[in-house]
């Protein structure tokens, strides 16, 4: 499971309305994928040699697998991201603008009254020292958590990349108005993600083209969960 920020940018305030097309549970989504038999128990061969006490059907009912006119395969939202979320449960992410006010008939601030672009030299510092300590010529150890220096090397690719996207806040995704889903990559278990550098550099330049348009919605920074 994963918590993640995403930016929900709407004319209206309706931010379930243009959350819910990405809800991964919402059967009307749903689309069947196809899997032959032997490949599922082929998946279920590689799964067993960590889950020694897993029997066939076990996987199958888990995995959601089902048989559907003799075909084989599973029920899912392509674009689905999230299972439940919380509004406004990341907005600690970003000030709002010193004397920014609501008007009185409204509950939620717009775009133009945040602060996008907060100065963040602490941590700057703090992945300088990672890199330098785990990551490049002079690392010490390998680096504690999930992932080892490989993982860094081949994510990040040079010192200046990992200062540069650590030391900028971003929400994990944005959704605009008109209901586009923008991220650089997809969230998995415990906040792995398959995002390559230039899907990164990718998501910024969006992240930074919109925030830099001349419109001004409501937001709502929203806490999701997969």
């Amino acid at each position: 499971m994963s918590h993640f920020a995403v930016a929900v940018f709407s004319d209206d305030g309706d931010f379930d309305r243009l959350l819910e097309p990405y809800n991964e549970k919402d059967e009307k989504y749903y689309q069947f994928f196809p899997r032959t038999y032997d490949e599922i128990v082929e998946r279920f061969k590689r799964f067993k040699l960590q889950n020694p006490s897993w029997t066939l059907d076990m996987y199958i009912n888990q995995m959601g697998y089902k048989c559907v006119d003799g075909q084989w395969g599973y029920y899912q939202n392509p674009q689905g991201y999230w299972d439940w979320y919380s509004l406004d449960g990341k907005d600690y992410l970003f000030d709002v603008k010193k004397g920014a006010e609501l008007p009185d008939d409204e509950y939620y601030f717009r775009k133009n009254d945040y602060d996008w672009y907060p100065d963040d030299k602490e941590a700057r510092e703090d992945a300088r020292e990672f890199w330098d300590d785990f990551i490049g010529e002079t690392a010490i150890a390998e680096p504690p958590g999930w992932w080892n220096k490989q993982h860094y090397l081949d994510r990040y690719k040079t010192r200046e990349q990992y200062i540069k996207e650590m030391g900028r806040t971003l929400p994990w995704a944005f959704i605009t108005p008109d209901g586009v889903w923008h991220s650089a990559g997809r969230v998995g278990w415990f906040a792995m993600s398959n995002e390559t550098v230039e899907d990164s550099e990718r998501y910024a330049k969006e992240w930074d083209e919109w925030i830099q348009s001349d419109t001004n919605p409501y937001v709502s920074l929203v806490d999701c969960h997969c």
